[in-house]
């Protein structure tokens, strides 16, 4: 068996550290490998490779050493912390409180790795005060008009294309879907990306299988067009594909997962054109979707089963109700319309929307 299972391919500055350590202290580089392999899901991997590049940037630059178990104390733990909170992004802005808790998760869990496997004393981590600070979330969610904007947007690509070489409408029409998917059933970037054919449960009823954060199996409903979609996409370009294949993958590559980057590179491009001035991410669109359902009447319990949420505070964090309201409160509240109507106005029921019945035409 390989003394490195995890594929360097993922961070090659965690590995240029890791070798430097394996030759300072084998057992810290032993223990750091293992605790890795122990992640449940690749996603964790990479995120935890992050953390760790940044403590050990922290620990060349205090100490002018490799990290080790012999030099780590809860002191170097504290100031990196301190660093931490301070720093800033190389686009300027500061790390959010809940980045820096999930990095002090991530060291927690490895110090305490290293306690139970009997490389140090006692977790250095325990010693170390949480983070805390003000919450800011690093994305923001469309409004109705911004959300009617950005899926028009796809659509006309679809139209666009519709003359050009295969390559071309088969990449609009494969971002139009997944976007259309995100927007409509509200799925992290990972889960819809990974979804496989088998995963598709097509009957009266459509649900997709997943598999969510904590490394479980879920299954849930998904509307009626999102299906129809879906259903297109594999009949045109996906009918030759077997159960274990992608629903959705690369152009080129026809096994590989489409990078989130890809994905982020077509919603940032698509913003900029109809100019929506806005950090929008994957993680946008999950968190429009989920507002636009708690909007509509859904109650906090049917919003978190939407989301795949353990925790009910959890999905209150992606209800935005103020960003998407803004306009409308505004209109509502018009006092002149207060003076003029002697009852409030009835509901007005919004017109459905109007999307091409088939892919492509």
């Amino acid at each position: 068996m390989s003394d490195d299972p995890i594929p360097r391919s993922q961070s090659s500055e965690f590995w240029q550290f890791m070798s430097g350590i394996k030759k300072v202290d084998p057992k810290f580089y032993l223990c750091m490998v293992n605790w890795l392999s122990s992640c449940e899901s690749p996603g964790t991997t990479r995120q935890r490779q992050t953390h760790m590049v940044l403590y050990f940037r922290f620990f060349r630059r205090e100490t002018f050493e490799h990290p080790s178990f012999s030099k780590t104390n809860p002191d170097i733990l504290k100031a990196f912390f301190r660093m931490m909170k301070d720093k800033r992004r190389s686009d300027g802005r500061a790390y959010t409180s809940s980045y820096l808790k999930c990095m002090y998760s991530a060291l927690k869990s490895f110090f305490q790795y290293a306690f139970i496997e009997g490389r140090i004393a006692e977790n250095y981590m325990l010693k170390v005060k949480r983070p805390k600070g003000e919450d800011k979330i690093g994305y923001d969610i469309l409004t109705d008009d911004e959300t009617e904007r950005f899926v028009n947007y796809f659509k006309s690509e679809i139209v666009k294309a519709k003359d050009s070489r295969p390559s071309v409408r088969r990449s609009a029409i494969l971002q139009f879907t997944m976007v259309w998917a995100y927007l409509s059933v509200g799925m992290r970037s990972s889960e819809l990306a990974s979804i496989k054919l088998e995963d598709f449960l097509d009957s009266d009823f459509p649900q997709l299988r997943m598999r969510v954060k904590g490394n479980r199996i879920d299954t849930r409903p998904i509307p009626d067009s999102t299906a129809d979609y879906i259903r297109q996409w594999i009949a045109r370009y996906r009918r030759k594909a077997g159960p274990k294949d992608l629903v959705f993958c690369s152009i080129k590559k026809k096994d590989e997962v489409i990078p989130a980057s890809q994905i982020k590179g077509w919603i940032a491009k698509a913003c900029k054109k109809i100019g929506i001035k806005k950090r929008v991410t994957t993680h946008s669109l999950r968190a429009t979707m989920l507002t636009r359902i708690y909007r509509q009447g859904a109650n906090i319990f049917e919003v978190q089963a939407a989301a795949g949420h353990k925790e009910t505070q959890t999905t209150f964090g992606y209800i935005r109700l103020a960003e998407m309201q803004q306009n409308s409160a505004a209109r509502r509240y018009d006092l002149e319309n207060f003076l003029s109507e002697k009852k409030p106005a009835e509901k007005r029921k919004r017109k459905p929307e109007v999307i091409p019945t088939t892919l492509g035409q």
